[in-house]
């Protein structure tokens, strides 16, 4: 039983062109972001395989596309932003125009990190 006059398959159809619209300005953002770095990791200064890390998680409100909210990052740098705090997490922040504060955060658990920036 059909409630509205598209078929299933047209409706799948049109949220596909979206998504793939989306996944085309996301891949020029990326693209954009790495060109503004120099396409080279803004800690490291590594060319290795480069990702664009967003300092505030778009889970805690960073904006998906906002220039302010991306750095470049080398992979291994990438993956110490999310390495516990026992191993030392990698935390950036970032100041205004375009620049971005780097600290490697070490303690015993997450509860026990006093915010670095002034938190």
């Amino acid at each position: 039983m059909r409630r509205s006059g598209i078929k299933r398959g047209q409706r799948l159809r049109r949220q596909s062109r979206r998504r793939m619209r989306l996944q085309a300005n996301y891949v020029a953002f990326t693209l954009g972001i790495k060109d503004r770095d120099g396409w080279r990791c803004r800690v490291c200064f590594g060319f290795g395989i480069l990702d664009v890390h967003h300092v505030i998680k778009r889970s805690q409100g960073g904006g998906l596309m906002d220039p302010h909210n991306a750095v470049t990052l080398c992979r291994q740098c990438h993956d110490r932003t999310d390495a516990p705090y026992t191993q030392g997490r990698l935390v950036i922040k970032w100041a205004p125009p375009d620049r971005f504060f780097y600290d490697v955060v070490y303690a015993p658990s997450k509860f026990a990190v006093k915010k670095f920036g002034g938190g």
